[in-house]
């Protein structure tokens, strides 16, 4: 018995003269003319149901503005009122819906401004204890991100990293498994 499917699927005629081009090209690459075609067909697909305006229509009020920002910007891009209106959004549902980050400490209440020294240090506890634990555990998986969260935490609750502490020896870890290719 065979495990392949025999389903085939149907394809429009674009997506037909797209996929005989590509295997006449031997596979679609980059800038080639089958993905110069699959271009052009996602811009009259998406140039259609932008007149159609169904694309919105399960939209948040939100979502509906920031379409309409990025399309007479051109689209979102860094810096743009679009990129910065969808990282209010963010923030403000972040907010709302008190998310944890990727450590499991939550969000709120990370403000040094607004924390005691003592809140400080417990954040940098709960992190350098979650960052060492991989250190000693599996090395090869310590990420720039979990770097980055013991450097911050240290830094907000010392005023500075120690040299040789979890901190720096995370940085380093990361480093060298970026160059390694492991993370």
């Amino acid at each position: 018995m065979s495990n392949t499917s025999t389903s085939q699927t149907t394809k429009s005629p674009e997506g037909q003269a797209i996929s005989e081009v590509a295997k006449a090209e031997g596979g679609p690459s980059k800038g080639s003319a089958s993905a110069q075609m699959q271009s052009e067909v996602a811009k009259q697909r998406n140039a259609e149901q932008d007149n159609t305006g169904s694309n919105t229509t399960s939209m948040s009020p939100e979502g509906r503005a920031i379409s309409e920002v990025s399309k007479a910007e051109g689209g979102v891009t860094k810096g743009s009122t679009a990129a910065k209106m969808q990282s209010e959004v963010s923030k403000k549902r972040n907010a709302e819906q008190g998310l944890y980050n990727t450590t499991g400490l939550a969000k709120t209440g990370t403000n040094p401004s607004t924390q005691g020294q003592a809140d400080r240090e417990q954040n940098f506890a709960e992190v350098a204890s979650a960052v060492k634990d991989k250190i000693i555990t599996d090395p090869e998986s310590v990420t720039p991100e979990d770097a980055n969260l013991a450097r911050s935490r240290e830094t907000r609750a010392f005023g500075a990293t120690e040299k040789g502490g979890v901190a720096s020896t995370a940085q380093s870890l990361a480093s060298q498994n970026e160059k390694k290719g492991t993370v």
